[in-house]
């Protein structure tokens, strides 16, 4: 439609930005406490989700904790800060050496991308990650 920017395109598919139900987000945010409840009686009797040790069941949760995180609508962040053991359990997951380097990466990356306008691609291995830009202007590997 005119005069509305597109907020994904792939080929001939187009998306664009939807008015926001602030109903459905009260609902949303009222069932992510639930299971944040859920969440803080476990974490009052282990360190993580399932145990002891840092799992794939804790390491899932970290990019939409950090999206959460960086949400400025109001209360969001508390849904999380005003539970202590939730708290920690972020806390620690967010000062993970890995999970720093790829905060780090990504956000470079992602910030060289949006003042470039560049498209990218992403390829990568088991070992190696790899940013190609289609055009030269960036080129980015790590191990």
């Amino acid at each position: 439609p005119f005069g509305r920017v597109p907020i994904l395109e792939d080929g001939d598919l187009k998306l664009f930005g939807l008015a926001t139900d602030f109903t459905l987000v009260q609902k949303n945010k009222e069932k992510l406490s639930e299971v944040l409840n859920i969440y803080e009686a476990r974490l009052g009797k282990s360190s993580y989700l399932a145990g002891e040790s840092f799992t794939l069941a804790d390491l899932r949760h970290l990019p939409p904790i950090r999206y959460m995180l960086k949400m400025e609508e109001k209360g969001v962040k508390d849904l999380i800060y005003t539970r202590p053991n939730a708290t920690a359990w972020v806390e620690k997951m967010k000062s993970r050496s890995a999970w720093l380097k790829t905060v780090v990466q990504g956000g470079h990356i992602f910030e060289l991308m949006k003042q470039c306008c560049l498209p990218i691609q992403f390829e990568s291995s088991y070992h190696e990650v790899t940013v190609v830009a289609k055009t030269t202007a960036l080129v980015t590997g790590n191990n």
